[in-house]
């Protein structure tokens, strides 16, 4: 029955695949295009539907949220579904990667990786039309903007190999998401916000810094091989916006130019984790307020909440049943983790003193 319906949604909206493909030169998008615009309408639905699920889950809280981060929830609902369900996608149709695009990187074309990225692309015409409807700053309307010019101009075929590999970038994103509403559901400090914080840091690290460098050099050296085989046009575009997205964001997370994402992700998690009792709980000044979902913008919160001392030590104490395991020098593991943590910062504060 589900694949009836879905037949006849398909062939109605084939008419309209092909006018789009006809009018912006994407051959390849006319049997893909009947999900782009399925998907772009279960994003505006999850949009809808996010306030009133929140409502039903948890009722005082959300209810207790100004209207900026009612708006935020809502945002963030709808990108943590994204990201949850193309993330894992995407990293299967990379290690799976087809022959064809495999020997022609720029040219070459997988219909797998259509069906991807017309969800994808979908989502990020959601974004750019929600960042313009709700006021948001021009560089988030340039970047949901750029994203879908780019993943819509994969359907001429162009750059395909790539495509999942750029969205491999979102495995960190449900746990960016998950560490907001940690905080807005009462759980700032939590063994739960501690564990999603590491593996947050973890994948941020792994993933957009490491594994989005390997990528980028390997698109630096297609386009230019291909330089003359594409039109100047797209591949100097392509070229500017990996450039700023990949290499850009790289060097300033890493090198530790002022108010870069990795450096507050850091610093955010030290202060819902503080260091032990006699050291140093921050470099930072203790009127400076991080939220760790800044990361995402490159902008400092001023909203951000603060988190209790004693809570992360309690949370540990009712999961281990207050006997925690110790290191052979005697010390328990919150006790490692925020010296650890203390560290990193003190090491990047001490290399790059404008980053904290």
């Amino acid at each position: 029955m589900i694949q009836s319906h879905w037949d006849r949604v398909y062939e109605a909206l084939l008419p309209a695949s092909s006018y789009m493909a006809h009018a912006l030169n994407i051959p390849n998008f006319v049997p893909h295009g009947p999900l782009f615009f399925v998907s772009l309408l279960c994003f505006i639905f999850s949009q809808c539907l996010a306030p009133l699920v929140a409502k039903q889950l948890v009722p005082d809280v959300y209810n207790s949220l100004s209207r900026n981060n009612r708006y935020a929830w809502t945002v963030k609902s709808v990108s943590f579904i994204h990201s949850t369900l193309v993330a894992p996608w995407a990293l299967y149709l990379t290690i799976q990667s087809s022959p064809m695009v495999c020997e022609d990187r720029v040219f070459g074309w997988d219909p797998r990786v259509g069906t991807l990225v017309s969800v994808s692309a979908a989502y990020f015409v959601w974004d750019t039309l929600e960042a313009i409807l709700s006021g948001n700053d021009v560089a988030f309307v340039l970047h949901g903007a750029a994203c879908s010019f780019i993943y819509i101009s994969g359907y001429r075929p162009f750059a395909v190999y790539f495509g999942p590999r750029a969205l491999i970038w979102e495995l960190s994103t449900p746990f960016l998401n998950m560490h907001w509403f940690f905080d807005k559901v009462g759980m700032t400090g939590s063994i739960w916000q501690l564990v999603n914080g590491l593996v947050l840091v973890t994948v941020f690290f792994c993933v957009r810094l490491v594994f989005g460098m390997v990528v980028s050099v390997q698109f630096f050296q297609t386009m230019y091989v291909k330089r003359h085989e594409a039109p100047t046009s797209l591949v100097a575009f392509y070229f500017i916006a990996n450039l700023i997205l990949y290499g850009l964001s790289w060097f300033c997370m890493v090198l530790g130019l002022e108010n870069t994402r990795f450096g507050k992700m850091i610093a955010a998690l030290r202060k819902r984790f503080p260091t032990p009792e006699g050291e140093p709980q921050s470099i930072m000044p203790i009127e400076e307020k991080v939220d760790l979902d800044s990361c995402s913008s490159g902008s400092m919160s001023s909203g951000a909440s603060s988190a209790d001392d004693s809570s992360s030590s309690e949370a540990i104490d009712i999961i281990l049943g207050g006997e925690r395991p110790k290191t052979p020098n005697g010390e328990t593991i919150d006790v490692v983790f925020r010296t650890a943590v203390a560290a990193i910062g003190q090491h990047i504060q001490s290399n790059s003193p404008g980053l904290l």
